[in-house]
C-alpha cells in the first residue's frame, strides 16, 4: 500500500493520507465478535431494567442479525450478498436457513415466529427511535421476553463455526 501525506495549513494540525485501493477481508468471526458484543449489552440493560426495553430489544435483533449474517460468511457467503440483506431478519434467516443453520442452532418454531414478527419493529427503526407504536404495544409478553434467550442461542451456536471457517475447517455449502 503506498501512503502520502499531503501538508496541511498548520492552524489545522492534521495530515490527510492517501491511500491505494486495497482489499479487505471480512471475517466471520468479525461479525461473530460484534454480535456477541450486541448481546452482551442488551443482556446489561434488560438486567439493569429488570426487563427487555425497546433498546434492549433493538440490541438482541442486531446481535440475532449479526449471528445470522456471520454463519452465512462462515458457510460461504460473500460479503455483498451480506450486505444486500440489510436488517431484514427475516430475509437473514431464511438464508441461515437455506445453508444449514438447523445444523447448529436449534430454533423453535416460536423462536422463529419472535424473530419475524420483530422485523417489522426492527426494520421500521421503532425500537432504536422513540416511536409511539412500540408505547401502544407494550414491551412484554413472550415476543420480547424471549428476544435474549433466541439472541443467545443464535450467537452461541454459530460460535464454533466462525472460528472453524476463519481456520479454513468449515466448508461452505
Amino acid at each position: 500500500m503506498n501512503l502520502s501525506r499531503r501538508p496541511q495549513p498548520p492552524s489545522s494540525g492534521g495530515v490527510v493520507v492517501a491511500t491505494e485501493t486495497g482489499h479487505v477481508y471480512i471475517t466471520p468471526v468479525g461479525f461473530w465478535v460484534r454480535a456477541k458484543e450486541f448481546l452482551e449489552a442488551g443482556e446489561l440493560l434488560s438486567t439493569s431494567a429488570g426487563r427487555v426495553t425497546p433498546v434492549s430489544a433493538f440490541l438482541f435483533c442486531r446481535a440475532s442479525e449479526l449471528a445470522l449474517k456471520s454463519f452465512l460468511l462462515a458457510r460461504g457467503s460473500d460479503i455483498d450478498g451480506v450486505r444486500g440483506i440489510g436488517h431484514d431478519l427475516a430475509e437473514a434467516l431464511g438464508e441461515a436457513y437455506a445453508r444449514g443453520i438447523d445444523t447448529v442452532v436449534a430454533l423453535t418454531t416460536v423462536d422463529n415466529s419472535v424473530l419475524r414478527a420483530m422485523n417489522a419493529h426492527y426494520l421500521g427503526h421503532r425500537l432504536a427511535y422513540f416511536d409511539l407504536s412500540v408505547l401502544e404495544a407494550p414491551m412484554k409478553g413472550p415476543q420480547f421476553d424471549s428476544l435474549p434467550e433466541i439472541a443467545r442461542k443464535l450467537v452461541d451456536g454459530v460460535r464454533q463455526g466462525c472460528l472453524d471457517a476463519a481456520d479454513g475447517n468449515w466448508k461452505p455449502f
